[in-house]
């Protein structure tokens, strides 16, 4: 889950994802976003890291 600037969090599926970089998410889609909107990572339903 991620913040979106526009949309307030977005659900992003790891099935999306091209790579993961230094500082960024990189997207099948071209898009780029920032790790530090990241705030929650889920797994098989559970939430198994959340952004302090």
């Amino acid at each position: 889950v991620c913040v979106d600037r526009f949309h307030g969090t977005i659900e992003i599926n790891a099935a999306e994802i091209e790579s993961i970089g230094h500082k960024f998410l990189y997207l099948k889609d071209g898009r780029a976003l920032p790790q530090h909107r990241i705030i929650e990572i889920r797994y098989g339903g559970e939430v198994v890291w959340r952004r302090p």
